[in-house]
């Protein structure tokens, strides 16, 4: 039997220019491949996340949310991206808070930036994918 595959990385319209994919042909295209689940994380925005929850969910799809984001260093210029998923609805919460700190810092241009510790603060329900063990995030 072969192991499903389930996207956890997916940019949709609204992370220009990053994801071009409509939210709809992407469930369709979850449900071609048997993908039991399927996660959208556009760049800062949940915007997708209605229309994604319920057609995922029409087709029986599992819908995972999440969200990619900078964490942002206050001594340092370089910030390092994550992406941020759901684990239940307080990490949903928690994607919400987040989203809003980084429109209020105005980071629009560069990405939505949190801090390290707005992202611990905010963090319960949440599961953090860094990429690199070593990273700031990763230790």
């Amino acid at each position: 039997m072969r192991t499903p595959y389930v996207p956890l990385r997916v940019h949709s319209e609204y992370t220009i220019p990053d994801g071009a994919i409509l939210i709809a042909d992407y469930v369709r295209r979850l449900k071609e491949i048997g993908a039991p689940a399927g996660a959208l994380t556009d760049r800062g925005v949940l915007y997708g996340a209605h229309e994604f929850t319920r057609l995922a969910l029409a087709e029986g799809i599992q819908p995972i949310l999440g969200l990619d984001l900078d964490i942002i260093h206050p001594d340092d210029a370089a910030a390092e991206r994550v992406v941020l998923l759901a684990r239940d609805e307080a990490g949903f919460r928690a994607l919400s808070r987040l989203s809003a700190l980084g429109f209020q810092r105005g980071d629009v241009g560069a990405g939505h930036g949190v801090t390290a510790e707005e992202l611990r603060l905010h963090g319960p329900g949440l599961v953090a994918l860094v990429g690199d063990r070593d990273s700031s995030l990763g230790r």
